[in-house]
């Protein structure tokens, strides 16, 4: 049991420092440069557990990075995700910018877009789905904007 806590734990702070520390390039593999805006928490919509974190970083005033990356179980399995990023304008959805999709071990991401002037803003949305083709995380909701 104690185990069980402390190896939770550990894969805890490393998924949270991995989206807290951002290197200075993004040539590293799936990370994203530039100002952590936030991170948000997606949790299964079967079990409620935590699956995934998706953190989004401003580049410049017209440049965003977003990367979403697995946690717990779910990292290091092949899972079905696709993350979008649109352009905002206020609440309202403008463009869709980019999507990464496909079977993946550990992120999706990250996709590096740039809004079309200073006062737009990025949402996202992620879709996860299990071997079975069922959903674990469905973007019915876009979450953002983010500025």
């Amino acid at each position: 049991m104690v185990q069980k806590l402390t190896r939770a734990l550990l894969t805890f702070a490393l998924v949270v420092g991995a989206l807290i520390v951002a290197p200075n390039s993004a040539t590293a593999a799936g990370t994203c440069a530039g100002t952590r805006i936030d991170t948000i928490t997606h949790r299964s919509s079967v079990t409620d557990n935590v699956v995934a974190h998706t953190g989004i970083y401003k580049l410049s005033n017209t440049r965003y990075c977003v990367r979403s990356l697995k946690y717990g179980v779910l990292n290091g399995t092949q899972t079905w995700m696709n993350l979008k990023v649109y352009e905002t304008l206020g609440r309202t959805t403008v463009d869709l910018l980019d999507e990464d999709y496909g079977h993946f071990y550990e992120y999706a991401g990250p996709l590096t877009v740039t809004v079309s002037s200073s006062d737009r803003c990025v949402a996202f949305g992620l879709d996860m789905k299990n071997r079975g083709g069922s959903y674990i995380v469905d973007s019915d909701d876009v979450y953002g904007p983010f500025c």
